[in-house]
């Protein structure tokens, strides 16, 4: 289902303090109340030219909301290697936003998955720590 979010203001006043407070809140739009802004817009008769005005503004305003700021660790990594972490990772998390760490882990899960791959025992890790 499709959400759309309107914010609202209610200010109420307090009777102790009088003062405003003000309370912001969000209400959710379904498809269907969606479909009947639409509807009600297109009963508008509006010109082509205000069609296209309006049309405009809500795509500038959805391109506005598309702008955001990024995460620092996800700033400093090169341009070129950059890419999207939710796409690799549920998390997000911004070592998989550097094509060059997730290009690692593909190699490294092919290589245990490989006949090559040499797994360390239980036995052999506690003997390095002893050695240590």
């Amino acid at each position: 289902m499709f959400f759309a979010f309107i914010q609202t203001n209610i200010f109420l006043l307090s009777e102790k303090n009088s003062i405003f407070a003000r309370i912001k809140f969000f209400r959710i739009m379904t498809a269907t109340a969606l479909n009947g802004l639409l509807n009600y817009i297109l009963t508008l008769n509006l010109s082509v030219r205000n069609s296209k005005w309006l049309a405009g503004k809500i795509l500038e305003s959805a391109e506005k909301k598309k702008v955001k700021t990024l995460d620092p660790e996800i700033a400093a990594i090169p341009e070129e290697f950059r890419c999207d972490p939710y796409e690799v990772s549920p998390s997000g998390d911004p070592f998989f936003a550097d094509k060059r760490n997730v290009e690692a882990v593909r190699q490294r899960l092919e290589h245990a998955h490989s006949d090559k791959a040499e797994f360390v025992k239980i036995d052999d890790i506690d003997q390095f720590i002893e050695s240590l």
